[in-house]
């Protein structure tokens, strides 16, 4: 304590608590008295986090704001269950995602599992408040619904609500586009309240996947990649990196199989191909081969649905999905 009367220092709450403990036994009017000062101590450490929390919190969402305004305000509902049971209503900036790691985890279960169901991706889309009204309301944890949120949904202020499931092959391994409506998390999802803002959105989801734009461009550092690229980069997959993929995880548990194709292949190459290779190996020189020769691949083959075709066709998709969608009408 001499320390203390000698640079007219606070210290910590929890060391007044500590003294009067000390002095309970010898000095009990003391020990009381320090230990009020404690709680005045700890109601003043309450406050200063709070303050330093509200201060965090509001230049994170000033960041946010300016990452994501190039993009347009959009007027959006918040609902839970229904249309008609409102969360909130307000100005939003918004944000979206590709789900590429997600995609590259269910295309190895896809293929595990004998490519016998619809295969697709993910995007998520998230909310930013836009102005003081709406950032405030979402400031208000005594609204349960709204404490949920931001309790579960919501990172560096924005709040990661709606995802849009987009098809991309049957479990014929077809090209199967579809774009779905949105699809909510626990309940909750937001809906634009003008045909002018669902207009827009879905201009600008076209034109972020066709690389006209970058939207979402301040989750890829500058330079590196574009959310164009992004979606390429997982839906596109070359010949070699798919004999891969169906060597390590669809032929692994159907190595009968494996042997049959590879016998298919040796028959329309007409060649026998080097047994001392690993079976993955010999199938990819034996694309190789086939394709220098302008052979056929065989019957049992299966082939390769990721290609430029299927992200042009999504592109197609998405700019024909209606917007009437995304529009609440009631």
């Amino acid at each position: 304590m001499k320390y203390l009367k000698r640079y007219n220092e606070e210290l910590k709450s929890d060391v007044y608590r500590s003294a009067a403990k000390q002095l309970q036994s010898d000095h009990p009017p003391r020990a009381a008295a320090l230990l009020q000062h404690a709680e005045y101590i700890e109601n003043q450490e309450k406050i200063e986090k709070a303050r330093l929390e509200t201060e965090r919190k509001a230049a994170e969402w000033e960041q946010a704001k300016a990452r994501s305004k190039d993009f347009g305000m959009f007027n959006v509902t918040i609902t839970r269950g229904s249309v008609t049971n409102e969360v909130i209503t307000g100005n939003f900036y918004l944000q979206m995602a590709v789900e590429s790691d997600w995609f590259k985890d269910s295309l190895v279960d896809w293929i595990s599992d004998g490519m016998n169901w619809s295969m697709g991706i993910n995007f998520e889309f998230g909310l930013v408040p836009a102005d003081e009204e709406t950032y405030l309301a979402f400031q208000n944890e005594s609204n349960s619904q709204i404490k949920y949120l931001i309790n579960n949904w919501t990172q560096s202020s924005i709040l990661w609500l709606n995802r849009m499931w987009i098809t991309l092959v049957d479990n014929d391994l077809e090209h199967y586009v579809s774009v779905s409506e949105f699809e909510d998390k626990d309940g909750f999802e937001f809906i634009f309240n003008s045909r002018q803002d669902s207009k827009r959105f879905i201009d600008l989801l076209s034109k972020t996947l066709t690389g006209e734009k970058n939207w979402s461009s301040w989750m890829i550092k500058e330079g590196e990649a574009t959310v164009c690229n992004e979606l390429k980069n997982s839906i596109i997959i070359d010949e070699k990196r798919w004999t891969n993929l169906l060597g390590r995880f669809y032929y692994r548990e159907r190595l009968g199989a494996l042997e049959n194709l590879i016998i298919d292949f040796e028959s329309i190459c007409g060649i026998e191909f080097d047994e001392s290779l690993e079976p993955v190996e010999v199938i990819e020189q034996a694309i190789n081969y086939t394709n220098r020769n302008g052979l056929p691949l065989p019957n049992s083959w299966p082939k390769n649905p990721f290609t430029e075709d299927l992200y042009l066709k999504v592109l197609e998709n998405v700019k024909r999905v209606s917007h009437n969608k995304f529009y609440r009408t009631v």
